[in-house]
């Protein structure tokens, strides 16, 4: 193209698109953008849960002296009517009631007698209003004790602990609750069940009461048998008829039964336990003491069953089909009872059977109850 004015060849065409390309590619270089924004979330943390099962206990222990029928204790009345028992059969200041011999047989305890160790096995029975009478007479060693006068100390709620201290934090209330309770073995100086001179006709009986705290879990009753030995035989016992040797027959002549109990220590007709399901108010659930029992035999037996594999399932609420969780911070109580029944004797003599009882537990989330062999177990006694 020419007329003055500038000759626009093909050449020259191509160069302006060329020169107008590397133009626009440089402006879209220099104004290049995008928008953004930033959300951080800090401090995340995976904090593993707890599990603390504590215990406390009480013992009793029956050798059928003349001490355990006193209507007073100390000059002052523990349980039942001042004026309800007004004889001292025994001569010692104090009056008595009247404990009958039983012999284990259930139909010979009076109306208005409950059968120790246990109903269906009663060796003797005992006034229902002086129970508490004979409960705090045969009772020879206990957790929380600080004065070592082999009954428990008061167990106080959390309410009770923060009215008499209203300066503490509800931290050292929690604290100062959980405190009284013991940590096994730790906390354990002794076996819990310790006799040397048990004859027939004496029986005993531990509570154990539990607190499961941060989680609920399921739990289990374990034990196992440490050592048994006859220490030797006596003539008597060589003689009797009973007698087989190498076989330590106080295993298989001591009796036990363990329940879910109440916290009085004795097993009645109808038990009332704190119920394990959510509810919106505090309520029990009652449990015959077909129901409440959870195994019975032979010591010998008993320990088999607490031995084999996690022990015996302890179900928070034996009314239903499947096996209930342990609520935390709910105490639950179980009883442990032996006895010896006196239809036995020169076979047993220096007999001696060392034994472990103990509770384990796991969580209840994602967890269906069939247990795992426990690592470390919490023993709470030994006798």
């Amino acid at each position: 193209m020419t007329d003055g004015h500038t000759t626009l060849t093909r050449r020259r065409l191509l160069v302006a698109l060329g020169g107008a390309g590397v133009v626009s590619a440089g402006s879209g270089l220099g104004t290049s953008a995008y928008f953004s924004d930033r959300e951080e979330f800090d401090g995340n943390r995976l904090v593993a849960g707890e599990l603390d099962l504590m215990v406390d206990w009480s013992e009793h222990y029956s050798d059928w002296s003349v001490d355990e029928n006193d209507d007073y204790v100390d000059g002052s009345l523990i349980g039942g009517d001042p004026d309800e028992f007004d004889t001292d059969t025994d001569g010692d200041g104090v009056d008595d009631f009247e404990v009958v011999t039983t012999g284990g047989d259930p139909s010979a305890v009076p109306s208005g007698y409950v059968g120790v160790p246990t109903p269906t096995e009663p060796l003797v029975a005992v006034p229902s209003e002086a129970l508490n009478d004979f409960q705090y007479n045969t009772e020879v060693e206990a957790y929380p004790d600080a004065d070592g006068d082999g009954h428990q100390d008061p167990i106080l709620t959390r309410n009770q602990i923060a009215s008499f201290n209203p300066g503490l934090t509800a931290e050292e209330v929690e604290t100062a609750y959980r405190d009284q309770f013991a940590q096994v073995p730790q906390d354990l100086e002794a076996p819990v069940i310790d006799l040397n001179d048990v004859k027939p006709g004496d029986f005993g009986e531990v509570t154990f009461s539990l607190h499961l705290f941060h989680n609920p879990g399921y739990i289990w009753l374990t034990g196992d048998l440490v050592s048994a030995a006859e220490n030797g035989t006596t003539e008597p016992e060589a003689d009797d008829p009973d007698e087989e040797e190498g076989v330590v027959e106080l295993l298989d002549e001591v009796q036990v039964a363990v329940w879910h109990d109440d916290g009085d220590n004795v097993l009645e007709p109808e038990e009332v336990v704190n119920s394990p399901h959510a509810v919106t108010e505090p309520s029990n659930i009652t449990l015959t003491a077909e129901e409440a029992l959870i195994t019975d035999g032979s010591l010998r037996e008993v320990l088999a069953e607490l031995s084999d594999g996690n022990g015996v399932p302890l179900d928070a609420d034996p009314l239903t089909e499947t096996r209930d969780c342990y609520p935390n911070s709910t105490t639950r109580h179980v009883a442990f009872a032996w006895w010896l029944p006196v239809d036995h004797a020169n076979e047993i003599q220096t007999d001696s059977a060392t034994f472990d009882l103990g509770f384990y537990t796991e969580q209840c989330r994602h967890n269906d109850g069939s247990g795992q062999a426990p690592e470390e177990t919490e023993t709470a006694g030994g006798g």
